[in-house]
């Protein structure tokens, strides 16, 4: 069990952010207290011991993390054309996008943090995903020449783990997220990786449904506890 201060999420919501990793057998007697303290921790729901601790150190279970992965099929053979992939002109459509699709289900919409903030969070992952920061591309699906949804994504090995997936809400229900997700798949097969993963917060269903229903299972589920 570990104590970890996170710098740039302590800089950012303008507070001390920590996250309590919960391998290991080692136990924290103490833990860190103050107004301005903020303490996550994310427990595999077969760990009891984790969530009994959790639970003694008067944490309070937030939300549920579910992990769903894709296996990807080199049956297709199609290239993604550069015209989908966002550049720089984008990102004031894509930061639209990311600031008003994403705060409802957000693991960050509780008590612990500011609206205006988590907005924030979501616009800065975006323009940075557009520049290969925080993820390493931004696919973009166009209407008039704009973007009206965008899906951000990330190599590790031969895995793409998606970042965020938003869509603008006039346009839900029509097919754009099932095209980004595709373009993603296309993108992946492209990138030699074998599996497209993603987390999304148990109250959100609706991307539950959308992951399941276009191939994807349940590799995980686990438990935000927050301090």
């Amino acid at each position: 069990m570990k104590l970890i201060r996170l710098e740039w999420d302590s800089e950012f919501w303008c507070k001390d952010y920590y996250n309590l990793d919960l391998r290991g057998l080692d136990i924290l007697e103490e833990l860190p207290k103050g107004n301005n303290i903020f303490i996550q921790g994310l427990v595999d729901i077969c760990n009891s011991e984790g969530i009994k601790y959790l639970e003694r150190n008067n944490f309070t279970f937030q939300d549920l993390k579910m992990d769903y992965e894709l296996k990807l099929s080199y049956k297709q053979t199609a290239k993604l054309l550069v015209d989908y992939i966002a550049t720089q002109k984008d990102i004031p459509f894509i930061n639209d996008i990311a600031r008003s699709v994403f705060i409802k289900e957000s693991r960050f919409s509780c008590e612990y943090f500011h609206q205006g903030k988590i907005r924030q969070f979501y616009s800065l992952w975006a323009e940075k995903a557009v520049s290969g920061i925080f993820d390493e591309e931004c696919i973009v699906e166009r209407r008039n020449g704009k973007p009206v949804g965008f899906v951000s994504y990330r190599k590790s090995g031969n895995i793409i783990i998606i970042g965020l997936l938003g869509v603008l809400k006039r346009y839900h229900g029509s097919g754009i997220g099932k095209s980004l997700l595709n373009k993603l798949i296309i993108r992946s097969i492209e990138k030699k990786s074998e599996i497209v993963k993603v987390s999304t917060e148990g109250k959100n269903t609706n991307a539950q449904r959308f992951y399941i229903r276009n191939g994807f299972f349940p590799s995980r589920i686990s438990m935000w506890y927050y301090k």
